[in-house]
């Protein structure tokens, strides 16, 4: 987790109203603790879709909480941050 939130911070130093932050339990929690109204999840493939829909209208039912998903384009789109972070 440590390697993914300095890789993170540091490819978004530049972006002065981005912050990188870890958290434990559940995401609905955080963001409705820090007022956060939108979720955005990037998107590789139909797999990604499949886990991320009923994550989102569970988050939306919870709280309200909206899913913005971001689809990668396709030259980016085999890349995981599991992969990236093995090797960093």
């Amino acid at each position: 987790m440590i390697d993914r939130v300095r890789v993170l911070t540091s490819a978004l130093r530049d972006l002065s109203n981005v912050s990188v932050a870890t958290f434990s339990g559940l995401l609905e929690t955080y963001c409705r603790d820090n007022d956060i109204d939108v979720i955005i999840r990037g998107i590789r493939n139909k797999m990604d879709l499949r886990h991320e829909v009923p994550m989102a209208h569970m988050n939306r039912h919870l709280s309200g909480i909206d899913s913005l998903f971001l689809p990668t384009s396709a030259e980016t789109g085999f890349i995981s941050s599991t992969a990236l972070t093995r090797r960093a």
